[in-house]
């Protein structure tokens, strides 16, 4: 099944990767959202690590064990604080 994927970095400047997963049909939000920070955060140069991260799945907050449907949209963002 695929799964369109956006996985977006904001530092100075706004880093967005658009990919198409190939997934297994008991793939979880957790385990995708893993998967394409490993694989694409090295290529782009950018950094998750102790960075806290949001997950949507089609415009909605996703849990890591919910599992995805075919053609689902999940975009992956960091979450930003600020005083």
């Amino acid at each position: 099944m695929k799964v369109n994927v956006t996985l977006r970095y904001l530092q100075k400047t706004v880093v967005e990767i658009r990919t198409v997963e190939e997934v297994d049909e008991s793939c979880t939000a957790g385990e995708l959202s893993s998967r394409v920070m490993e694989a694409h955060t090295k290529e782009a140069g950018i950094n998750f690590t102790g960075a806290n991260i949001a997950v949507l799945v089609n415009g909605r907050l996703a849990v890591a064990g919910q599992r995805l449907n075919e053609n689902d949209e999940m975009k992956i963002i960091p979450v930003a604080a600020g005083g």
